[in-house]
């Protein structure tokens, strides 16, 4: 695995192909075997009038709703690029600037290998690993097919994978171009922003047929146009064509930045140089008189905050702009789903709103909010956000730049600490805006929320975030840092279908109370549990002692591999 730059990459990406191919796939495969109890005795017409009112999330065919691939289509698979598209996108800005950061590309160049031919290599190593989740995902999929009484399809199973893959590969290559043009967390940070205002473009446009046109400007409409798992589907090869073709332009547009920049530097950086030369040429009791009233190097946590405050600023702008975007949607969504339901006389209506919409009632606002804001997006976007700064900590590790920082006074314990303290800060402040930005669009909107209550729902989301951080820096002195994201992911994603899981598989109820998705419930329908908030935050803070008992007794350059 080490005979070329493309295996050893493909190898540093095996907890990542395992962690998300799993993980996603058992999402699918958890979909399928929902299947039997929501369509039945519900007729295929009022499915699809409650599907198309929130046709944002999901291409709706009135056809083919009523079936097991159309259901799946609709709930899951619309949303699968926008999911893999968070681990590609971490992928490809750190394919080149992450070792970089490390000083491993220097040592690299140094051999006869090209610009061109490492990052060719590193590039088609990202395109192999997102095939190797494709198929993963492909294979669940063909698993969960018998559980809906439907025949398996592999075909069918295996192309909705690689769809899925192919439309999140356009985000990693859109990373890897920006992180020629700037750090490495800005680049994962404005990727992520935009992949959220291009996932809100296309779904606005499928939602308001008046504005459909705006979904051409998206990938996710390139990606929306193949729907393998429904009955009849012919595959739209133009579609694929785009979406190679878009990831094609980015990578180009890479080659030559990186094939002309400094190692070590940005595009914008190299830019600069001539305001950092200045700046070198400053008598050095200047330059140290303003590192001292710098707030921001005065210590481990402040260091740590202003290392991460452009990536959290693309994270946070993001989740404000998708909360606020729901609220103005659930103004004219909310009245759609009253209409059907007082044209509808179907008896088992609402029990089948219940499960596509995580129980909630969406005929009033606070259960619409509940179950589109808080159940399908902020109780996962928060957590992910908090992990995603915490690995931080997992990567600093495996390239050893905390020697400085442990060669100053300060212990270990507080080392740790600090940098968690960070982390915990940036969370505090997305719960805040995130609450901001549901609060002010109601009021815009006109639509009446209770702000107290919407407090409880987004603040009950920290304990969330601070267990998945928390499990980031207790494994990582154990494992690589590769390792410790693919469990992450597949912690998150068997928490949050712990109670499908449960049902379907038939496991114990006690089952359930392992998930901190069932401890969190429904706070803006029932109010904070503060038992299992307190109780979520006791969890957190024992995993994090172990992260820190782990890092005072390990062998700092042994990392992960110390015994």
């Amino acid at each position: 695995m080490f005979r070329s730059v493309f295996t050893k990459s493909l190898r540093d990406y095996r907890w990542g192909i395992l962690g998300w191919g799993i993980g996603v796939g058992l999402l699918v495969f958890v979909y399928y075997g929902q299947v039997s109890q929501v369509l039945k005795g519900f007729s295929a017409s009022a499915l699809y009038q409650l599907a198309a009112s929130a046709d944002f999330f999901g291409e709706v065919s009135k056809e083919t709703i009523g079936t097991p691939g159309g259901y799946v289509t609709y709930k899951i698979m619309g949303s699968m690029a926008l999911i893999l598209g968070i681990w590609t996108l971490l992928a490809g800005a750190r394919m080149t600037r992450g070792e970089e950061e490390r000083g491993a590309m220097d040592i690299l160049l140094s051999t006869p290998q090209s610009r061109l031919g490492v990052l060719g290599q590193k590039v088609m190593a990202l395109a192999t690993a997102a095939g190797i989740v494709s198929v993963l995902i492909g294979l669940l999929t063909m698993a969960g097919m018998p559980s809906a009484r439907v025949a398996v399809n592999p075909g069918a199973a295996l192309l909705a994978g690689i769809n899925g893959g192919l439309g999140a590969f356009v985000f990693g290559a859109l990373a890897l171009f920006l992180a020629q043009l700037m750090s490495r967390g800005a680049a994962a940070g404005l990727t992520g922003g935009l992949m959220v205002f291009f996932f809100v473009l296309d779904g606005t446009g499928r939602a308001i047929p008046a504005d459909a046109g705006i979904r051409w400007f998206s990938p996710f409409y390139y990606y929306d146009l193949n729907t393998p798992l429904i009955p009849g589907y012919v595959p739209n090869w133009g579609a694929f064509a785009v979406l190679v073709v878009i990831s094609l332009v980015l990578v180009g547009a890479s080659l030559p930045l990186f094939m002309r920049r400094d190692i070590g530097r940005s595009v914008l950086a190299n830019m600069s140089l001539s305001q950092r030369r200045a700046k070198a040429a400053e008598p050095a009791g200047a330059v140290l008189a303003r590192e001292e009233r710098d707030v921001w190097v005065r210590g481990i946590g402040p260091q740590a905050l202003r290392r991460q405050a452009t990536e959290s600023f693309w994270w946070i702008v993001s989740m404000a702009l998708v909360a606020g975007f729901f609220v103005f949607f659930a103004k004219s969504a909310e009245q759609s789903f009253l209409k059907l339901l007082q044209s509808n006389s179907n008896s088992s209506l609402n029990g089948v709103i219940g499960k596509l919409f995580s129980g909630a009632d969406i005929t009033t606002n606070a259960g619409f909010l509940s179950a589109l804001v808080f159940s399908y997006f902020m109780s996962l976007l928060v957590p992910v956000f908090g992990g995603v700064l915490a690995y931080h900590w997992a990567t600093d590790l495996d390239r050893g730049r905390l020697e400085l920082t442990l060669s100053t006074p300060p212990p270990r314990w507080r080392v740790v600490l600090e940098r968690f303290g960070a982390v915990l800060a940036s969370t505090v402040i997305a719960t805040v805006v995130v609450w901001l930005a549901i609060v002010v669009c109601a009021q815009l909107a006109g639509f009446a929320v209770d702000e107290g209550r919407v407090a409880e729902a987004t603040f009950g989301l920290l304990p969330l975030a601070l267990i998945t951080a928390a499990l980031v820096y207790a494994l990582a002195s154990l494992i690589p840092p590769g390792a410790v994201i693919g469990i992450m992911t597949a912690f998150l994603a068997i928490s949050y279908l712990a109670e499908v899981l449960q049902s379907f598989l038939k496991l114990p109820s006690w089952v359930l109370n392992l998930s901190m998705y069932h401890q969190y419930g429904a706070p803006l329908l029932s109010g904070l549990n503060w038992v299992a908030f307190v109780g979520m935050l006791v969890v957190a803070a024992a995993l994090l002692a172990l992260g820190v008992w782990q890092f005072t007794i390990r062998d700092l350059d042994r990392g992960a591999q110390s015994a």
